[in-house]
C-alpha cells in the first residue's frame, strides 16, 4: 500500500525497483485498514480475519503462530511439463476454433490432462475455450457433426468441462477442518462475528450481514450463533429481493477486486498478469458494466 499523494510517484518507484506485487494507492482503503505509516504488514486467516498487523521487522513470531494455527490449504503445484502441454493444446484448440476447424478443436482439447486443471492459468484457458465453443460453435451443424464423428473426443471434452466445474483439490484436505475447528472453538470470535452480522442486518446492509452469517453457519454451525445465522440465511433465501441484492453485490465485489488487482499489476509493469486479470473480469463478470468497460479499454491500450 502506498501513501503517496501523487500516483505517478508510486509508478516510478515500482518500475525503478521492479516491484512485482500489486500496489494500492487509495486513501479510503488506507483509512479503512488503519494504515497511517509504512511499511505495514497484515496477516489474514483463511476466514479473512486480521490475525496480526504491524511492522515487518516484528513479524517472525506472528508468522510462526499463524502457520501453527492455520496449516497450508494450497494445492500442490501442477507439474510444469503437464501445465505447458495443457496450455499448448488449448492454444491450438482456440486457433482451430477461430479457423472453423471443429474436428481439430476436439482433437486438441481432448488431449488436455484434467490433472493440469488445478493450475489457475489452465483453468482460465479451459473456461475461455468452453465459452468460445458455446458462442461460436455449439449451435452449428458442423460442430454437431464433428462430435458425432469423434465420440471418444466428445466424451473427453465433456469430462474436462465437468472437472472444470469441480473445485480444485487441496493438498491438505484436513487443513480446512483444522481451521474451522479453531474458529468454532473461539467464543469471542464467534460472538463478535454475530454482533457484526446483526448490526449490518439492522442497517439493511444485507450483503455485509450475509457474509458474517455465512461464516458463522459454515464455521460454527453447531453453536447457538451458528444456528441463529442459519435461520437468518434461510430468511434471506426466502426473500427474493434480498437474495438478488446479495448476488449483485457479491458479483460487483468480485469484479472490482479483480479490476483492482489488474490495475496494480499494470502499474507495476507486470503486463502478462494484468492482461490475465482483465480478461478474467470480462469472462467471469460480464454484467459488471463499468469494470468491464475499463478492462476492455486497458486491454486495447496494452495491445
Amino acid at each position: 500500500m502506498s501513501l503517496d499523494s501523487d500516483r505517478g510517484d508510486l509508478v516510478k518507484i515500482v518500475r525503478a525497483h521492479t516491484i512485482p506485487w500489486p500496489q494500492v494507492n487509495e486513501k479510503s482503503i488506507a483509512g479503512a485498514w488503519g494504515v497511517d505509516s509504512i511499511p505495514r504488514v497484515f496477516i489474514l486467516t483463511p476466514e479473512g480475519e486480521v490475525f496480526w498487523t504491524g511492522h515487518p521487522a516484528r513479524i517472525d513470531e506472528a508468522l510462526r503462530e499463524v502457520v501453527q494455527k492455520h496449516p497450508s490449504q494450497l494445492p500442490e503445484p501442477v507439474d510444469q511439463t503437464l501445465r505447458d502441454e495443457a496450455l499448448a493444446l488449448l492454444t491450438q484448440a482456440n486457433e482451430s476454433l477461430d479457423g472453423g476447424d471443429f474436428a481439430a478443436v476436439l482433437k486438441h482439447a481432448a488431449q488436455v490432462n484434467v490433472e493440469a486443471l488445478p493450475d489457475r492459468k489452465v483453468r482460465m484457458a479451459v473456461a475461455l475455450l468452453m465459452r468460445k465453443v458455446q458462442v461460436q460453435a455449439s449451435d452449428k451443424q458442423e460442430w454437431q457433426a464433428a462430435l458425432a464423428a469423434d465420440p471418444k473426443s466428445a466424451v473427453a471434452i465433456k469430462k474436462l468441462a465437468e472437472a472444470l466445474l469441480a473445485p480444485p483439490p487441496t493438498a491438505a484436505p484436513n487443513a480446512a477442518d483444522a481451521a474451522d475447528s479453531a474458529a468454532a472453538s473461539n467464543p469471542r470470535l464467534v460472538a463478535a462475528k454475530l454482533a457484526r452480522a446483526e448490526k449490518a442486518h439492522e442497517l439493511e446492509d444485507y450483503y455485509a450481514a450475509w457474509k458474517c452469517y455465512d461464516w458463522l453457519k459454515r464455521l460454527a454451525g453447531d453453536s447457538e450463533a451458528g444456528k441463529a445465522a442459519a435461520a437468518r440465511l434461510a430468511e434471506y433465501d426466502a426473500d427474493e429481493a434480498i437474495s438478488r441484492t446479495i448476488r449483485v453485490q457479491q458479483a460487483e465485489a468480485d469484479a472490482n477486486a479483480t479490476l483492482c488487482l489488474a490495475r496494480n499489476y499494470q502499474q507495476a509493469g507486470n503486463l502478462d498478469l494484468a492482461k490475465e486479470n482483465y480478461q478474467k473480469l470480462l469472462d467471469e463478470y460480464p454484467d459488471a458494466e463499468l469494470a468491464c468497460a475499463e478492462a476492455r479499454k486497458a486491454l486495447q491500450e496494452m495491445e
